[in-house]
């Protein structure tokens, strides 16, 4: 075992070895010995940061495999914008958290997840959220209905001409 974590040690020259060798799936070969790599879903390179690469590594965050996470389009509309919808469904549903990437950073400021990865992780756990969450935000965007004929007799009337 100290011998494998010595291999996988000397095999990460920087954060890209480590999300490669943590989503790519296929076997590599590392000196004499074969290993599987576990592809894992992961926010893509330009958004992960080294913390929450280590936090996998050491078992402080959870990941989801690539092939168990379902296929779901979200529509870009800004009532479903990570910023709004992260604080609303964070502290709500628990084990999210230990999915997602930590959002504060080392300079103290605020780091989102990466939109692509909140969704998927959000809908592989809690898919029933995820459509009420579209469902709710496609009523927001959605006026009143009136028909043609109810705009057309639309008109505004002073209060004395009703007596």
């Amino acid at each position: 075992m100290q011998q494998k974590v010595m291999l996988l040690r000397s095999r990460f020259r920087s954060t890209k070895d480590m999300w490669v060798y943590l989503t790519e799936r296929r076997k590599c070969q590392i000196s004499s010995n074969s290993f599987l790599k576990v592809g894992v879903l992961m926010p893509p390179l330009q958004a992960t940061r080294l913390q929450h690469i280590q936090d996998v590594f050491a078992g402080r965050k959870k990941t989801l495999k690539q092939k168990d996470v379902p296929a779901r389009h979200i529509p870009r509309w800004p009532e479903l914008a990570v910023k709004i919808i992260y604080p609303q469904v964070i502290d709500q549903l628990k084990g999210l958290r230990d999915y997602l990437p930590d959002i504060k950073c080392s300079d103290g400021q605020q780091r989102f997840p990466e939109r692509e990865f909140f969704y998927k992780v959000l809908y592989a756990l809690y898919p029933e959220t995820v459509e009420d969450l579209l469902k709710q935000a496609a009523a927001a965007r959605k006026g009143p209905e009136k028909t043609l004929q109810e705009e057309a007799w639309t008109m505004a009337i002073k209060p004395e001409w009703i007596d």
